[in-house]
């Protein structure tokens, strides 16, 4: 059984709301140079890809 798209919809923006918390006080270079945060931005960020990517 598959999950709805609102599912989906719900992960990425939950996803998006998590990534804006972990990132709010920071500009790109400080991101770049935060390897934990920069980190955790990709671990989220590639389980939204995958599951898009997979239908």
């Amino acid at each position: 059984m598959s999950r709805s798209i609102k599912l989906y919809l719900d992960d990425i923006l939950a996803s998006i709301n998590k990534i804006k918390k972990y990132t709010a006080q920071m500009n790109l270079n400080e991101l770049l140079e935060d390897e934990k945060t920069l980190d955790a931005v990709i671990f989220i960020v590639i389980p939204i890809k995958i599951r898009t990517v997979k239908k």
